[in-house]
């Protein structure tokens, strides 16, 4: 298993690299915004926040597509299920070098905000509506968005070699964006996001699985 995780990191490294510019970027911009500037003319967290999940929505959108639609292309499933693997264990490692690539992009963020917010003091922080400086259901809620996106580009991947369905993947993670904006970092939020990513990993799983060889 560890092996067709490393193979999937190596098959994609473009956008776990990706990935980790994101994170720099965003997590010295968002600690400049919080230590040096300290709310004086500076922009609300929560659109540098928000900004940072419509990049990273690209980015792993574009992930999950690239991972379903090479493998179907150059039939990568096919030559691997004659050794000694199944098509359910390289889906589990392809999920599993999906959350490293959200992990990787995500994470920092969250430890930067959270080591500069507990040097200044979380009241400190210019947001809006997070005054109180940004809670764990906050941070849980942009994991399972940017995660969500990830599992709509499996999907898409898979079923499509069209320019037309991959943009509409990427329409879709954007209203699911701003549905979870309407929303707000709340039980409703949840109840949303969970069955969505289960519907899309059950759906990618399905016709990954079921596919011919």
């Amino acid at each position: 298993m560890f092996t067709l995780i490393i193979r999937e990191i190596q098959d994609n490294w473009v956008f776990f690299i990706a990935a980790a510019i994101l994170a720099c970027a965003f997590s010295f911009l968002i600690g400049w915004q919080i230590y040096f500037i300290n709310g004086m003319q500076s922009l609300p967290i929560t659109i540098l926040l928000m900004v940072n999940a419509v990049c990273g929505i690209l980015i792993f959108c574009g992930l999950g597509a690239a991972q379903m639609y090479w493998d179907k292309m150059k039939r990568i499933s096919a030559l691997l299920t004659t050794l000694p693997v199944t098509r359910n264990q390289i889906f589990t490692a392809r999920i599993a070098a999906g959350l490293l690539a959200v992990a990787i992009g995500f994470l920092p963020t969250v430890v930067t905000i959270t080591a500069v917010s507990n040097l200044i003091g979380p009241s400190s922080i210019p947001g809006v509506g997070l005054v109180n400086g940004p809670t764990s259901e906050v941070w849980i809620l942009i994991f399972l968005l940017c995660f969500a996106s990830y599992c709509v580009g499996l999907q898409t991947g898979w079923t499509s070699n069209r320019i037309i369905p991959t943009l509409g993947s990427l329409l879709l993670s954007m209203i699911l964006t701003c549905v979870i904006w309407i929303k707000g970092f709340e039980l409703d939020a949840y109840l949303i996001l969970i069955p969505f990513i289960a519907c899309c990993l059950f759906r990618a799983w399905r016709t990954f699985s079921t596919a011919a060889l």
